[in-house]
């Protein structure tokens, strides 16, 4: 019996998903290559390069090989998928008689559609499937035949708005905003307000504790980092307030990108979309997200998923039905 796999090689994130089995790997897609090595040295992968951040060798660097969806190091990409595949499926042999459905950004070109399947291919796969990730996404929120859902996915490098029916996209694009720029904001926030320096890491940890779209929030998180005027570290208490300008701001473009979405289709669509609202789902999400998107644009939101996880998951529902598969995944000669 083949071996079934979904996979999403993101911005920030290298899932891959066994169906009837569950999760294999869920790492950040980050390496560490020396850096005059003559043949490239891949030292670290995943969590152990994340892991690194702050800590690099003269010799070595960082490596993110996807960028806003696309593929911008394809050897790099080769590298950390056979570290991750022959690591946890097993022998050349076992992948190429396995079935990838690769989840893929609804905004790419030919060209990098061709990319990620010539990746796959190259890696062993002998049948690969590429669906874009908000047809996999509203999979997983079990839409009824005929339902018209507005589905945003707000990843590490980009944010996918769609409104898809009966597996198709009747509308959608992808704005190059998302959870990385939220770190790139705190960093720039804290620099110029509190006249300190925090590594993206640590950027990282202040959204994921105190980002919030409440105004009211009054939620704290202590911190290391690098006083300006001394370059000694200091410990620094950040609370939301401090920061909520940079999420206002970003997501005012999200709820602004919606609108323009909503007002280019049918209104027998935006009616179905206001009686079931907007669904959500991505690791770039934040606290008051539902309140905030109601506020705004006056239809109910609720989140799938805040792991990210959505669109590996309703992918693999599609083994279920080869015929719908073939139907929904790219065409690529």
């Amino acid at each position: 019996m083949k071996t079934e796999l979904t996979i999403e090689l993101g911005s920030s994130f290298i899932r891959i998903y066994k169906n009837n089995f569950g999760k294999i790997v869920d790492e950040p897609n980050v390496l560490i290559e020396k850096k005059d090595s003559k043949h490239r040295e891949f030292v670290a992968f995943g969590n152990d390069a994340k892991e690194k951040i702050g800590k690099l060798l003269q010799d070595e660097r960082y490596i993110f090989p996807v960028k806003e969806g696309k593929i911008v190091d394809y050897n790099a990409c080769k590298r950390i998928l056979d570290f991750f595949l022959h690591g946890k499926i097993g022998s050349k042999n076992l992948i190429k008689k396995s079935c990838v459905i690769v989840v893929v950004s609804c905004g790419l070109d030919v060209c990098n559609l061709k990319m990620f399947q010539n990746l796959f291919f190259e890696v062993g796969f002998g049948q690969v499937f590429l669906v874009p990730q908000v047809i996999a996404i509203a999979k997983q929120i079990n839409q009824a035949e005929n339902d018209a859902d507005l589905i945003i996915d707000i990843g590490g490098g980009k944010t996918e708005i769609a409104i898809v029916t009966n597996n198709m996209i009747i509308n959608g694009f992808a704005i190059n905003i998302g959870g990385n720029l939220m770190d790139l904001g705190i960093i720039d926030a804290l620099k110029i307000d509190k006249k300190i320096i925090v590594s993206t890491k640590i950027a990282e940890k202040i959204k994921i504790n105190v980002a919030s779209l409440y105004s009211s929030d009054t939620s704290l998180t202590k911190i290391w980092a690098q006083d300006i005027s001394t370059n000694l570290p200091k410990t620094v208490t950040i609370s939301s307030k401090d920061i909520s300008n940079i999420f206002l701001e970003i997501h005012q473009v999200i709820m602004n990108a919606i609108k323009a979405l909503i007002s280019d289709v049918s209104m027998e669509i935006v009616t179905q979309i206001s009686k079931r609202g907007v669904f959500y789902s991505g690791s770039g999400i934040v606290a008051g997200l539902e309140k905030y998107t109601k506020l705004e644009v006056g239809i109910k939101a609720s989140i799938i998923n805040s792991k990210g996880e959505s669109a590996v998951l309703g992918a693999m529902k599609f083994f279920d039905n080869y015929s719908v598969l073939n139907t929904i995944a790219y065409k690529l000669n």
